[in-house]
């Protein structure tokens, strides 16, 4: 199990880049003692930034959004030695994401420029299904849809959504019309949109321990060792507290992973499976990327409109790119 999400998404090659734009958060002034009749705005009023890190900033909306599917109950994970090692709790991991086919939660996405001091953090919905059928290779596809955006303290409604299927990579801007289209494979391959250093995201959810200490040092580590200086570090101590971490250091010589410095997933025993909490991964420059996952759901159905890649209709911007040069980069 490796993902790394409650949200905001810098990696190896291919590269790809999110453009960003900023909405000034008005500072609310002080209470009259006797409050005047309320004036309907104007127009729809700036986000203010949420009480909780993991909660998205509040905004209009339309209709409420349905509840999700209940989840279906997990298989209880047969008690063992007690998890000392990387090699057994990759082993756990393994064994409890067998029959594990969807994934969805509350996601915030961090990330923090080392060298401009900037921040961008994002809110909104993380979704992973595999769609493996006995017998044949591995099909796993993720989305994430965001609403929010903060930079510095500026926050304003942002909406973009990214869906990502081992093939095409597809970012979507919704208000402003805007959809790029980026095949990031080659005819007739696909890339494991889960495995890290392959995907746009590094996310702790389905890896495989084999494949992992291929590529990987791993260690286990105490869950509040070395965590990120972030502004909000008491939420996300408080967010892993309880948590195994993992450190994985890349070895040498393995292409995809030639720009990660460091990665961190945290994983909490929950009802008889450990289910991803948080992911964090340092680039060679210093930059990181955070992942902080809440309301994690198991096996609960996904709308199918969460998987929508078709071109929309008249006045969109359509880009399409191929990043699969003929050397695979």
């Amino acid at each position: 199990m490796i993902l790394t999400t409650a949200v905001g998404w810098t990696q190896p090659a291919p590269v790809y880049s999110v453009g960003l734009s900023l909405a000034v958060q008005p500072q609310p002034a002080d209470e009259p003692k006797t409050p005047p009749a309320e004036p309907k705005p104007a127009t729809e009023p700036t986000p203010a930034e949420p009480s909780c890190p993991l909660t998205s900033p509040k905004v209009p909306s339309a209709a409420p959004t349905p509840p999700p599917a209940a989840s279906e109950t997990p298989p209880e994970i047969k008690p063992g030695a007690p998890i000392t090692t990387p090699e057994a709790l990759l082993s756990a991991l393994e064994v409890a994401d067998a029959d594990m086919r969807t994934i969805q939660a509350d996601c915030r996405y961090d990330k923090i420029f080392e060298i401009a001091g900037d921040e961008q953090v994002r809110w909104g919905k993380l979704y992973y299904e595999d769609q493996t059928k006995p017998g044949e290779a591995r099909m796993r596809r993720f989305a994430a849809s965001f609403e929010q955006l903060r930079i510095g303290r500026r926050i304003e409604k942002e909406p973009v959504v990214y869906v990502f299927d081992g093939t095409m990579l597809i970012e979507t801007r919704p208000t402003r019309k805007e959809m790029v289209r980026s095949r990031v494979a080659r005819e007739g391959e696909a890339i494991d949109p889960l495995r890290i250093g392959e995907g746009p995201l590094p996310l702790p959810i389905g890896q495989k321990r084999d494949d992992i200490l291929a590529r990987f040092e791993a260690t286990l580590l105490p869950a509040d060792a070395d965590l990120p200086d972030i502004r909000e570090k008491a939420a996300f101590s408080a967010l892993v507290a309880g948590a195994y971490q993992l450190r994985l250091s890349p070895k040498p010589g393995i292409k995809e992973l030639r720009e990660f410095a460091d990665i961190r997933l945290w994983y909490r025993e929950s009802g008889g499976r450990l289910l991803p909490v948080a992911a964090k991964t340092t680039n060679k420059t210093g930059d990181l990327s955070i992942f902080w996952l809440d309301k994690v759901q198991v096996n609960a159905s996904i709308e199918p409109h969460v998987w929508a890649s078709e071109t929309p209709g008249e006045g969109w911007s359509v880009v399409e790119r191929n990043l699969a040069d003929p050397e695979g980069r």
